[in-house]
Formats: structure tokens, sequence, C-alpha cells
């Protein structure tokens, strides 16, 4: 028994001196230019749900095929060379991450996760630029005992950074409204599940939006940002990827419903000039990009599978 306990003691003195460390070296938020030029989106067009990249050049690559199990919701690094998404490769639904070339797929348990960041110095993911690209939202790994995930917004330059959220676990998955005015986006609340939140950016003022006894994911908004899509994670094991429509302001959530048009999730490329988001209006779900103005909108997914949920590519700024 002594022995157990020395030996648990000494694994919580690296781990605690790993924490310092990192903390005292942890890197500032990295700059990123004003440019995007790739699309990463999820689609089950190979039969399972998996995580594609729309490079530059119109080519399509698949990044989590090594993978028979289901992926979701991708997120990039700040430096653009990795992509967090959850995935079912455990059995479970958990935290898993691929480099941007579809090299070293792993599924992270919450430990392994934690340490991936601290070994891999990346606390910075998922940056969305608001309308017109002047500031961008992202979640950063607040590194402690436990870690945590927030919240944060600034200019696209990187100045003028504001933590919006400071809670013991996740703020992540978030979106803007069409508008810019505010962000929603999950967190857990009362029973422990992931429910969702909409933060007003002029007050800071946090409303939860939904009640419910199992887990939202990526709450986004429609085009004209009176209703928000959630997806719960009651099927994701199975593939089977089950949406509630609501009000903006939360009010008559319901299944989204057979032939029920859904066109939203408006993504603004860094320099503001390009907007991709995604809708069933065909029958499937389907990724567009059309201009800021609204102007040249084109489908850019096609056939008979579903693409959802893109996000553009960060690039870093050389300095």
């Amino acid at each position: 028994m002594r022995k157990h306990l020395l030996a648990a003691l000494s694994l919580l003195f690296v781990i605690t001196a790993g924490v310092w460390i990192f903390r005292q070296l942890s890197p500032p938020t990295p700059k990123l230019q004003q440019v995007a030029y790739e699309l990463v989106y999820m689609s089950d067009r190979d039969g399972d749900w998996d995580i594609y990249l729309l490079d530059g050049h119109g080519d399509l690559h698949n990044l989590t095929d090594a993978s028979s199990a289901h992926e979701y919701f991708p997120g990039f690094s700040f430096d653009g060379d990795q992509i967090r998404m959850y995935s079912t490769a455990s059995g479970e639904l958990t935290t898993a991450r691929v480099n941007v070339d579809g090299s070293d797929f792993k599924a992270l348990t919450l430990q392994e996760a934690a340490l991936d960041v601290l070994s891999g110095g990346r606390i910075d993911f998922d940056p969305v630029w608001n309308p017109g690209g002047r500031q961008m939202v992202w979640y950063r790994v607040v590194i402690g005992i436990p870690p945590k995930v927030d919240l944060f917004v600034a200019d696209s330059d990187g100045t003028n950074r504001v933590r919006l959220t400071d809670s013991e676990d996740f703020e992540g998955l978030h979106s803007w409204s069409p508008d810019g005015s505010a962000l929603v986006y999950v967190a857990p609340a009362a029973g422990g599940y992931q429910n969702t939140f909409v933060i007003t950016l002029a007050d800071r003022t946090i409303t939860q939006l939904t009640h419910d006894a199992f887990d939202d994911y990526h709450p986004i908004y429609s085009l004209e940002g009176d209703q928000i899509l959630v997806a719960d994670a009651t099927g994701f094991v199975n593939g089977a990827l089950r949406m509630t429509l609501m009000n903006a302001d939360g009010s008559d959530p319901h299944p989204l419903g057979d032939g029920e048009i859904f066109t939203g999730s408006l993504t603004f490329s860094p320099n503001g000039g390009d907007v991709a988001y995604m809708s069933n209006v065909s029958g499937y779900w389907h990724i567009y990009l059309m201009a800021a103005d609204g102007s040249n909108v084109r489908q850019i997914t096609s056939g008979a599978a579903n693409h959802l949920y893109p996000s553009w590519r960060p690039i870093p700024l050389d300095e």
C-alpha cells in the first residue's frame, strides 16, 4: 500500500511540476494572417462520418480515412497544422486529433488530451471570425488541476483580448450570430449535461438556452439569426446525427423534421470576404460559399451524402 501511495504521489509531483513549467513557458496566442484558402468539414460520403479538407486547388482529402469510427465537428489549432474533433474510435465519444495531412490520427482520453496539450504546446484552438473578419473567438486550454477550456475573443490582429468565460470545465463549439452581436456555445449545466448557452458581446450577459438531459453539440444560427440548430450526442456512436431546432431565444425546441429546411452556420473567412455555410435545402446537407455581400453563391459539395460544419484553416502570421 505504501509503495502504491508513493508512486501516486510521485506521479502527482511530476504532473504538478509539468503544469508549473508549462504555465511559465505558456506561449501567447499566435497571430494569424488575414487570408485563408482551405476549408475542413465533416461528411458521411464514404459511409461513416469523416473529416475532410478541401484544399486551395479544389482537391478533397479524407483526413480520418484510417479510422473506421465516426468523427464529428472539426476545428483547427492556431498553427493550422492540427485538427481537433470528436471521435467514437474508443467505443464512446471522446476528443481526437489528426494532422492536416491526415497523419497521426488518435482518439484521446481526457488524461491523454491534457498530456497532448502539454507535450505539443498547442493551447489555442478553433478560431472563428465574426462578420467582416474584425474579431475572432476561440477556445484556450487553461492548464491546471483539473485543466479548463474557456472562450476568448480578440481583434483579428490579436489585440484587445478578452476572456469571455471562466468556469471549472469546458466551453466551446462556438458560433457567431449573423450580425456579430452574440455567440452561441456549449457548456456543462445542472446535472452535468452539456447544454447550449448564448453570450451577448456588448454586456457579456450569458443565457442558458437548453436544459437537456443529454449533451448538446455545436449550436449554430440560421442565416437570418432567428433560429438555432443543435446536434445531440444520443446517436453519435452509431453514426446517427440528431438535430434540435429552436428559436434564437431557446423557445419551441423540437427535432428537425423530415423536409424541414435549415440554412445557417455562417462561417466567415479571416479576411471577411467569403462566407461558408451549410444547408439541407436539396434534401442532403451541403456546403455553400458566397461573398460577404450575399453575391456569388455556389455549392461546393455534391452527391447523395451529407457535408456539415465548415471551418476555415488559419494561417499563422510570419514575424
